[in-house]
């Protein structure tokens, strides 16, 4: 069964409007694009997939992270 799809709420970053430029779905992660370029990642992060390192309680990122390390794209 999967989950239901829920409205997010996005961190905010020094009081920037945040826009949705792109959004990218891997089978249990999701990948977000702001118009600053800032990265934004959540999910299953098992492999590493929102480069953030692994480890026990690193697994699920539960809210939308800006991921530092592929910012300002």
């Amino acid at each position: 069964e999967y989950p239901k799809p829920q409205v997010i709420t996005l961190p905010d970053i020094k009081g920037k409007s945040l826009k949705v430029v792109k959004i990218a779905c891997g089978e249990k992660h999701t990948l977000l694009l702001d118009g600053h370029g800032n990265v934004f990642g959540w999910g299953d992060n098992s492999a590493g997939q929102l480069f953030q390192e692994t480890g026990a309680n690193q697994y699920v990122v539960k809210y939308p992270k800006l991921l530092k390390t592929v910012s300002k794209l």
